[in-house]
C-alpha cells in the first residue's frame, strides 16, 4: 500500500479572509481559505488546494501577471512566494509589518506592499537566479494612518493609494520631471478605493461613507505650473522628503529637496527633478518658446509620450506638469443607512463599477454617469468582503467572510458561475462518510446541515437543512444511494441521493440524542446509539418502524458498527468501557461484553469482519480477532496523537494528557492499516500486523490556530500571560459595528456584549478511507481535508530492482514503432514514467486490446487498470478505454474474484470514472434533444407561417409546396446526422 497521499483539496471552506484574484485568462479564480488557497477553474468546474502554506491565515494574495509566480502574504506579514505551475513554494520572506494590500505592477517589474503608513515597492523575482528574489527598490511616505489599496496605471510608471486617513495619493515609480505628488482630500471616512479610468484622464476614490468622487485631469499653463512648483517645493523644505530608499538627497541653491537617483539616465547632478523642462535636445529658448502666452504647458512631456510602455503593450501616461479638480460627487443612497462600503473595484475598459456593503449587498455602477446597473443582496447578515473583476469584466467575484462565502457572479447575464459556501456561523464538518464509489463524500456540522461534495471537483452538489440540532453521525448504505444521518435532535434520516430529498425520519418514542449510527450490509436496518438513555434503536428502513431497542449499557452509546460479513452483528462501544455484540434480530447479546479498562470512543470492523479494532481514552488501539473473541494486539498511540499547546495552557503540550486519544478509526481498503485521528493536528496510519506507526500527516501549520506550535514564544509573554490572549485588534465586522456607534470612549463596548472572543483551534473530528483505497477524507476544524494519491503530475512508483541497463525509454519506442506491444507495456510500466505509458496505451490499435488484455502479467495488473481509470478521467477517448477494460475483466475476472480485496480500489477507481463519464454524457445528450425539440418547434411555426401566407394567395403551386417539404426533411435530415455525431 502506498503512503504518498498529498492534500488535494478542502472542502467546507470556500472562502475566509483577504483579497480573490483572477487569473490572465480569466478563467480561473483564486480565493484565500485560512494559511492556504484554493484554485477555482470556472471552465472546466474543477478545484485543487495546493499543499503550500503561509504562518497565519493569508491576508493578501497577488499573482504575477504571466500568471507564474503567486505571492501570499499572512496576518503577520510573513510572504511565502508560489511556482503556481508545479505548487511549490519557493521562497519565504518577512515584510515586518501587516500588510494589506499587495500587487504587481502591469508589467511585472515590481510589485507593491502596504507596510503600515508606507508604501514599498519591490523588485519582482524573474527567470535568472537571484541570491534574493525581493529586493527593496523604493519607499514611498506621506499617508497619516494605514494604507488600505494599491492601485498601478495602465504603464507601470503611477500608482494610486489609498488610506484610513481618510486621502488618496498618486505616485510615481521614479522621478519624473515636472510632477508632482497629488493629494487627493475631501472625503469624511476612510478611503477605500481608488481607480483610474481608462484614458487615466480621470480618478474614482471611493469612501467607506458611500461617496465616490470623481477627478479630472487638468493640463495647467507655464506660470500656473510653475507656481504649483514652488509651492510644493516651499512645502519640501519643512517637510522630510517623501520618497526615499534607493536614492540619495541633497539641496539645490533654493533649498529645495533634490533626489538624485542611482543609475538613472537624464538627470544630472545637482538637478532637481522637479524643474520643469524638455527632454527634447536643444537650447533652452526653444523650449521656453513652447510656453509664451497662456498656452498648456507641453514642453515638459517626456518625449515619445503616449508611445506603449517596455514590455507592456500599453500606452504611456504622462501626468506632469498637471492638476486634478474635484468633477462630480456621488452617494449611494440606500434603503439602511448604518450600511458602508467594505469594498470595491473597477473595470477600466468598460468602465464598471462594483461596490460591496456591510449589510450583504452589491451594487454595480457604469461611470463617469454613475447610471445604476442593478443591485443584488448575497447575505442580510454578513457584509462583502473583497470584489473583484476578472480580466474581461464580465464575471465579479464576491467574498463572505462571516459567511465563509465564495460567489463568481456574472453581471451581464445575471447568473451565478460558482457559489460555494462553508458550513455557516462558524460550524465546522464534525462526521464524515464515503459514497460506494468515492464519487462524493458528505459531511455533517454543528449548524445543523448535511452537506454533499463531489470529491472530483470539490463542489457543494446539495444541502440538506431539516435537522433541529447538531449532526453528529453519518452512514451510507452499501449501494451507495441512501444516506443515513444521526442528530441531537432525537431524529435519523435517510436521504435519496437520486432524487435528493429527505425521504424517511426515524425517531425515538422518547426526546433522546443520538450520537452515532450504522446501516446493515443489505440496508433494511439502522441502528443508532444514544448519549442520554444508554439504548440502542433499531428500525427497519423500508416502513419506517422501530423494531427494537436494545439496552445494557451503563453510560453514553458513543460508535455503533455492523459486521461487514454477517449482517445479524452489531458491536456497539459506551463510555461505561465495554464493547458488546448484539443479534439484532433477536434482540440478544451475542458472548460477553469486551472489558478494555477506559472509555471506548471510536471502533471499526476489517473490511472482512475477521478483525475490530478499538479506540479508547487512554490512547490505545485494541485489536480483537472476531470469531475467537481474544485480543490479539495493542498499538500504543499516545505519543503520536499528542497535541499542541495552547496559548491560555498552564502545562506543556509533553504533560498535557487531555488530548492523547483517538476519537476516529478507519481500515484501509485492503485491510492491513488504520487510519486514525484525534483531538489534534495529526493523522496517523498504523500497520495492523507489525502494530507500528508507518507515517503521519499534520493538518496544518497555521499559528493563528490553538494546538498547532508545540511550545509557546516567551517573548509573547508577560507576567506569565501570552500576549495571544489579549485582543487588541478588532475583527473586521466588529470594527464597522463600533464605528456605526460612534465615537470610541474609554470603557464603553458597543456590539453583542455576549459574544466571547476565543481563537479556534485546530481539531481533526472523524476521519474516513475512500472505497478505492487512493484517497482518505478528514473533517476538521479548517474544513473537509481531502488527500489523495492520484494528483497531477505523479507518475506510477517504479521499482528499481526491476530496471536495467536496456531498459531505456528509447527502447520503449522502438518497441513501440516496431509493433511489439506487450514489450512495450510491460517496459513502459517497468520504468513507472506515466507520460511514456500513455504514450504507449494511446499507440496500440483497439482491435488488438481484447488479445493483449489476455497477456498482461497479473503483477502489471492492477497498476494497469488504475492507469487506465485516471485516463478515462482526463482524455476523451471513450470507447477506447472500454475497450481495455472490457478485455481485461473478461480474461482476468477469476483472479480479481480471488483477490478481492486486492482488486478492490483499483476496480472502485474505474467504476467512478465511468460513472462520472455518463454523467457528462447524459447532460450533453440532454441539451442536444432540447435543441433538437427547438429546432423542430421552430420549423413547424416556419411551415405553418408559410403555409398561411400561402393560403391567402389563390396562386399558390405545386412546386412551391415541394419546397417547403423539401426544406422540413433536410432539417431533419440535419438533425439526425448531429444527434449520430453526438452518438459517435
Amino acid at each position: 500500500m502506498k503512503f504518498g497521499y498529498r492534500l488535494s483539496n478542502v472542502c467546507g471552506t470556500a472562502y475566509k479572509r483577504g483579497n480573490i484574484i483572477f487569473s490572465k485568462d480569466g478563467n480561473t479564480a483564486i480565493s484565500p481559505i485560512g494559511n492556504r488557497f484554493t484554485i477555482y477553474d470556472l471552465v472546466h468546474n474543477k478545484a485543487i488546494t495546493p499543499d503550500v502554506q503561509t504562518r497565519k491565515d493569508i491576508a493578501s494574495l497577488a499573482l504575477s501577471p504571466n500568471g507564474a509566480t503567486l505571492i501570499a502574504v499572512d496576518v503577520d506579514g510573513h510572504a511565502i512566494l508560489v511556482d503556481l505551475s508545479r505548487r511549490v513554494t519557493l521562497h519565504h520572506f518577512n515584510f515586518k509589518e501587516p500588510v494589506n494590500h499587495i500587487s504587481f505592477s502591469p508589467d511585472g517589474r515590481f510589485f507593491a506592499v502596504t507596510h503600515g503608513k508606507l508604501i514599498q515597492v519591490w523588485r519582482a523575482p524573474g527567470l535568472h537566479r537571484e541570491f534574493a528574489p525581493f529586493v527593496l527598490f523604493r519607499t514611498y511616505g506621506g499617508h497619516l494612518d494605514e494604507i488600505n489599496h494599491i492601485e498601478w496605471s495602465r504603464d507601470s510608471r503611477f500608482f494610486l493609494s489609498s488610506s484610513r486617513d481618510l486621502t488618496a495619493r498618486l505616485f510615481s515609480l521614479n522621478p519624473e520631471k515636472g510632477f508632482v505628488p497629488f493629494t487627493f482630500t475631501g472625503h469624511k471616512d476612510s478611503v477605500v478605493r481608488a481607480f483610474f479610468s481608462a484614458d487615466h484622464q480621470t480618478i474614482y476614490t471611493l469612501s467607506r461613507d458611500g461617496a465616490i468622487f470623481s477627478w479630472g485631469k487638468e493640463q495647467l499653463t507655464k506660470r500656473e505650473a510653475e507656481k504649483h512648483m514652488q509651492n510644493y517645493l516651499r512645502t519640501k523644505q519643512r517637510k522630510a522628503p517623501l520618497i526615499f530608499g534607493d536614492q540619495d538627497t541633497s539641496t539645490d541653491a533654493s533649498g529645495a529637496n533634490v533626489f538624485k537617483p542611482r543609475e538613472m539616465p537624464g538627470f544630472e547632478p545637482g538637478q532637481s527633478i522637479f524643474t520643469l523642462r524638455s527632454d527634447e535636445e536643444g537650447s533652452s529658448s526653444d523650449s521656453d518658446s513652447d510656453f509664451e502666452g497662456e498656452q498648456p504647458l507641453q514642453a515638459g512631456l517626456r518625449k515619445g509620450a503616449g508611445r506603449a510602455a517596455p514590455g507592456t503593450g500599453a500606452a504611456r501616461v504622462d501626468f506632469r506638469g498637471a492638476t486634478w479638480r474635484l468633477k462630480a460627487r456621488h452617494f449611494f443612497n440606500l434603503p439602511d443607512a448604518s450600511a458602508r462600503v467594505t469594498s470595491g473595484d473597477f473595470h477600466r475598459a468598460s468602465g464598471v463599477l462594483v461596490v460591496g456593503f456591510s449589510h450583504g449587498v452589491f451594487a454595480l455602477y457604469e461611470m463617469p454617469d454613475f447610471t445604476s446597473i442593478h443591485t443584488l443582496s448575497l447575505s442580510s447578515q454578513h457584509g462583502i468582503t473583497t470584489a473583484a473583476f476578472n480580466p474581461d469584466g464580465q464575471w465579479i467575484a464576491l467574498g463572505l467572510r462571516g459567511a465563509g462565502q465564495l460567489v463568481v457572479w456574472e453581471w451581464t447575464s445575471e447568473s451565478y458561475i460558482l457559489r460555494q459556501s462553508s458550513h455557516s456561523n462558524g460550524a465546522v464538518p464534525q462526521c464524515v462518510a464515503y459514497t460506494a464509489d468515492g464519487a462524493h463524500v458528505a459531511t455533517g456540522g454543528s449548524d445543523h446541515t448535511v452537506r454533499l461534495w463531489s470529491t472530483r471537483d470539490g463542489s457543494s452538489e446539495v444541502t440538506w437543512n431539516e435537522h433541529t440540532a447538531a449532526v453528529t453521525d453519518l452512514a451510507f448504505s452499501r449501494g451507495g444511494h441512501v444516506l443515513f444521518s444521526a442528530s441531537l435532535d432525537g431524529t435519523v434520516r435517510a436521504y435519496d441521493l437520486l432524487r435528493y430529498r429527505n425521504f424517511r425520519t426515524f425517531a425515538a418514542p422518547e426526546p433522546v440524542q443520538f450520537d452515532c449510527v450504522s446501516v446493515d450490509p443489505s440496508g433494511e436496518l439502522v441502528c443508532a446509539g444514544t448519549r442520554d438513555t444508554y439504548s440502542l434503536y433499531v428500525w427497519n428502513v423500508q416502513t419506517g418502524r422501530l423494531l427494537d431497542v436494545l439496552s445494557g449499557h451503563e453510560g453514553p452509546i458513543s460508535c455503533v458498527a455492523f459486521s461487514p460479513v454477517d449482517g445479524n452483528v452489531v458491536a456497539t462501544g459506551s463510555w461505561d468501557q465495554q464493547v458488546r455484540f448484539w443479534d439484532v434480530f433477536s434482540g440478544r447479546r451475542i458472548g460477553d461484553p469486551l472489558a478494555l479498562g477506559s472509555d471506548v470512543l471510536a471502533l471499526a470492523y476489517r473490511p472482512d469482519g475477521e478483525e475490530l479494532s478499538v479506540s479508547t481514552l487512554d490512547g490505545q488501539i485494541h485489536v480483537w480477532c472476531t470469531r475467537e473473541m481474544t485480543q490479539v494486539g495493542t498499538v500504543d498511540g499516545r505519543r503520536d496523537i499528542a497535541g499542541g499547546r495552547g496559548a491560555a495552557d498552564k502545562v506543556t503540550a509533553a504533560n498535557n494528557a487531555a488530548s492523547r486519544h483517538f476519537t476516529s478509526l478507519a481500515y484501509s481498503a485492503d485491510g492491513r492499516s488504520v487510519l486514525a485521528c484525534g483531538v489534534s493536528r495529526f493523522i496517523c496510519i498504523y500497520d495492523i500486523q507489525s502494530r507500528q506507526l508507518l507515517t503521519k500527516f499534520q493538518l496544518t501549520r497555521n499559528r493563528s490556530l490553538e494546538g498547532v506550535l508545540d511550545k509557546l514564544n516567551s517573548s509573547r509573554m508577560a507576567a506569565g500571560v501570552s500576549l495571544d490572549l489579549i485582543d487588541d485588534v478588532s475583527d473586521s465586522e466588529d470594527e464597522e459595528a463600533a464605528r456605526l456607534v460612534g465615537s470610541h470612549l474609554p470603557g464603553v463596548q458597543s456590539g453583542d456584549l455576549s459574544r466571547r472572543r476565543t481563537r479556534p483551534a485546530i481539531r481533526a473530528y472523524a476521519v474516513r478511507f475512500a472505497p478505492t483505497g487512493r484517497a482518505f477524507a478528514c473533517a476538521t476544524s479548517e474544513g473537509l481535508l481531502l488527500y489523495s494519491l492520484d494528483l497531477d503530475g505523479d507518475g506510477a512508483v517504479y521499482d528499481p530492482t526491476d530496471l536495467s541497463v536496456e531498459l531505456t525509454p528509447e527502447a520503449v519506442r522502438e518497441a513501440l514503432a516496431g509493433r511489439e506491444y506487450l514489450p512495450a507495456i510491460i517496459m513502459a510500466m517497468r520504468l513507472g514514467e506515466e507520460s511514456l505509458l500513455q504514450e504507449v496505451y494511446e499507440g496500440i490499435p483497439l482491435a488488438l486490446a481484447p488479445l493483449l488484455s489476455r497477456q498482461v502479467p497479473t503483477v502489471y495488473l492492477a497498476r494497469y487498470l488504475a492507469f487506465i481509470a485516471k485516463q478515462i478521467e482526463i482524455t476523451p477517448h471513450i470507447e477506447f478505454h472500454l475497450g481495455w477494460v472490457r478485455g481485461l475483466l473478461r480474461s482476468h475476472a477469476y483472479i480479481m474474484r480471488q483477490s478481492a480485496a486486492y482488486y478492490g480500489p483499483c476496480l472502485r477507481s474505474v467504476h467512478r470514472a465511468m460513472t462520472a463519464r455518463v454523467a457528462d454524457i447524459g447532460r450533453v445528450a440532454d441539451d442536444n434533444q432540447f435543441l433538437f425539440d427547438y429546432l423542430a418547434d421552430m420549423t413547424s411555426v416556419v411551415l405553418n407561417e408559410a403555409a398561411g401566407t400561402d393560403g391567402e394567395s389563390d396562386g399558390e403551386s405545386d412546386g412551391e409546396s415541394s419546397s417547403a417539404a423539401e426544406l422540413e426533411d433536410n432539417l431533419a435530415d440535419t438533425a439526425s446526422d448531429a444527434e449520430i455525431e453526438d452518438q459517435e
